[in-house]
């Protein structure tokens, strides 16, 4: 038998097993009506079940118990869980929405995620009023009001190590750039937080055009913003290739490629180009050239699966929450 001594009660941490479960002496959750007594078998939990609490998987209990319910345990190594321990409040409420698709409202659901439990948030939301005859919008002078609830919710789910990327443009009133976005950036940064960066997504396929006072758009602002100094960032994930120009360039170096070289004209930047002889990868700049989504029929403003994608690898690693 795999189960230890002081564990033949197998008492079942409270999670998801809704009350009409039969006599199974759990709480709450959603397993079967027709679990009836639920008799754990000692083949189905692993030897070293004694470490395996359920954490960051949908329904870690579920899988530990699967076995069960006629469906194998072979999963339930994947889960962590330990016999006779409780889960505490912020992953019990937090596993419902670990691995799943929502569908609703952002200011509903965030609402129902416990503090500090997401890595990264990526979103693009309505530009003002700019296309309200497809999802409503917000009136660009309302726009900060509208949005900073919103914000305060973001910050209050994202861990102190995550970011938040906003893609955002201004729209045009009137002949000029409304500055409801850069009235964002400052109002957010009254509300704590940090606006790290900028990323610009260059729009490559964007067809040419005009008005009387200005050209058609081709690019969007991604705004980088951040709880902290310190947060999580994995810069080699994106790294690009380095080019075939470099083997013509670094076949013979001068002087002044063999040391850091300053700009003569007095801007403090220099580069030591020595340093990429040997290299196949460099990292990136902060302009992302992607082509918008040509195929999409059922919303009239999606980027890309590519844009979501690169700061998902930038800026979280396998089995983080976005």
């Amino acid at each position: 038998m795999d189960i230890p001594a002081d564990a033949r009660e197998f008492p079942i941490v409270r999670w998801d097993i809704p009350t009409n479960a039969g006599e199974f002496p759990v709480d709450a959750g959603d397993i079967p009506t027709n679990a009836g007594e639920f008799p754990v078998d000692a083949r189905d939990i692993p030897a070293d079940a004694r470490e395996f609490r359920s954490g960051s998987i949908v329904g870690g209990c579920r899988q530990v118990l699967q076995g069960c319910w006629g469906r194998g345990a072979k999963d339930a190594a994947q889960a962590r869980y330990t016999i006779g321990g409780m889960p505490d409040a912020h992953e019990t409420q937090l596993a419902r929405f670990v691995n799943r698709i929502l569908h609703g409202d952002c200011r509903t659901v965030l609402t129902q995620l416990p503090d500090a439990c997401v890595d990264l948030i990526i979103t693009s939301p309505p530009y003002a009023d700019q296309r309200k005859h497809v999802y409503g919008g917000v009136h660009p002078d309302q726009y900060v009001e509208w949005f900073l609830p919103i914000a305060a919710e973001l910050k209050r789910v994202l861990k102190p190590t995550g970011s938040f990327v906003l893609n955002i443009k201004e729209r045009v009133v009137n002949g000029e750039r409304h500055t409801y976005v850069l009235e964002l950036i400052l109002a957010m940064r009254q509300q704590g937080w940090l606006w790290t960066e900028e990323y610009l997504w260059h729009k490559k396929n964007c067809y040419p055009g005009k008005w009387p006072n200005r050209f058609r758009d081709a690019w969007e602002r991604l705004l980088h913003f951040t709880k902290q100094k310190q947060f999580k960032m994995f810069q080699e994930a994106v790294m690009v290739p380095m080019g075939e120009w470099r083997h013509e360039r670094l076949k013979k170096l001068g002087a002044n490629d063999l040391h850091r070289f300053n700009s003569r004209a007095g801007s403090g930047f220099g580069k030591r180009v020595a340093n990429w002889i040997g290299r196949e990868y460099a990292y990136p700049t902060n302009v992302l050239h992607m082509a918008t989504e040509c195929y999409n029929r059922y919303h009239a403003a999606t980027f890309p699966v590519e844009l979501p994608a690169w700061f998902i690898k930038l800026f979280t690693e396998p089995a983080t929450s976005c």
